[in-house]
């Protein structure tokens, strides 16, 4: 079983929302003038969020890949076959 590609999956769409709604709301809170230690929590917040939930999309990516090439069927490999004898050594020459 091949794993979709990335923009089919759940886990892509999430990650996107979440860091659409981190985004919004450092930018939301960013808007109130005067309060300068809210501005900065926010956007730390907002950074913080947005690079675990970055880093859990690409641990579950990964894990995912992972386990798609632990479960393929492994082909065992075949000694090649030694070349047939050439006419001059049958011939005692």
């Amino acid at each position: 079983m091949e794993p979709k590609p990335g923009l089919k999956t759940s886990e892509l769409w999430l990650t996107i929302i979440v860091i659409a709604i981190a985004s919004i709301v450092a930018g939301l809170v960013t808007a109130f003038p005067n309060e300068t230690a809210v501005k900065i929590a926010s956007i730390v917040v907002g950074g913080i969020v947005t690079a675990l939930t970055a880093a859990g999309y690409i641990i579950s990516r990964t894990m995912v890949k992972d386990t798609v090439e632990k479960e393929k069927p492994k082909i065992p490999v075949e000694e090649p076959l030694p070349d047939p004898p050439s006419e001059d050594a049958s011939r005692g020459t």
